[in-house]
């Protein structure tokens, strides 16, 4: 199981050789941080999803959502 993983890697990597994020020389950095959550906003099981992103000017480098695992009783 695991070397047939290894052996995604590769094939991942040579598929986005040319995927990048291109930073231009200016004078200077804005970093930008977002996040928001749905308060059990899942229909099936009334869990919360909740994200994040970040970003330098207008150039997004990271982001991730997750359904929450827990159940939220309360906003506090």
């Amino acid at each position: 199981m695991h070397l047939i993983a290894a052996k995604r890697i590769p094939r991942y990597i040579k598929g986005t050789i040319d995927f990048g994020v291109k930073f231009e020389k200016c004078q200077e950095f804005k970093l930008y941080g977002f996040s928001d959550s749905d308060w059990a906003g899942s229909v099936d099981d009334m869990k919360s999803i909740s994200g994040y992103c970040f970003s330098l000017d207008s150039r997004m480098f990271s982001w991730c959502t997750k359904k929450q695992e827990i159940l939220a009783q309360s906003t506090a």
